[in-house]
C-alpha cells in the first residue's frame, strides 16, 4: 500500500515492521500504564476545567495550578471526604497532590483516576457502608 506524500503528489511507501517476532505493541501499553500509575488529574464539572499532576508538576488552568502549589507548598490539610476527611496536600506524592488540588476545587473537584491507592489512609474502603472515613 502507498500513501501520498503531503503536498508532494508523490507516493511514499506505507511503514512495514521487519522483524516478524517483536511484541505486539512494542510494550507501549505497558508504557502507558506505568505513566497514568504517575498521573492523577482533578477536573471541575461543567466549568471545562482541569489540574493535573505527574512527577512533581502541576499542569492545566492557571488558577487551580497555583493555588494547588500553594497549598502543597504549606503542605496544607485539606478536607477531602467530608465530613471530617482531611489529609495533608503536597508535590512529592499522587496522594498529596491529588489532596492539593481538590483543595484548589473547592470542594467541586472530581478525581478522574479510579484507583482505590490514591485514598489510602484517608478512606477505608473495607467499611460496611462502602467507604469509611478515617480519621
Amino acid at each position: 500500500m502507498n500513501v501520498m506524500n503531503p503536498g508532494s503528489g508523490e507516493p511514499r511507501p506505507y511503514p512495514r515492521r521487519t522483524d516478524t517476532d517483536a511484541p505486539a505493541d512494542d510494550g507501549g501499553q505497558e508504557d502507558l500504564m506505568a505513566k497514568a500509575k504517575d498521573t492523577v488529574t482533578v477536573r471541575l464539572p461543567g466549568e471545562h476545567r482541569a489540574v493535573s499532576w505527574s512527577g512533581g508538576t502541576f499542569v492545566g488552568d492557571p488558577e487551580l495550578v497555583s493555588t494547588a502549589q500553594g497549598l502543597a507548598a504549606i503542605a496544607a490539610q485539606v478536607e477531602v471526604a467530608p465530613p471530617g476527611g482531611y489529609a495533608t496536600a503536597g508535590a512529592d506524592s499522587r496522594q498529596g497532590a491529588m489532596v492539593a488540588m481538590l483543595g484548589a476545587a473547592r470542594g467541586r473537584g472530581i478525581v478522574v483516576e479510579d484507583d482505590p491507592e490514591l485514598w489510602d489512609g484517608i478512606i477505608d474502603p473495607d467499611a460496611d457502608d462502602g467507604g469509611e472515613i478515617i480519621h
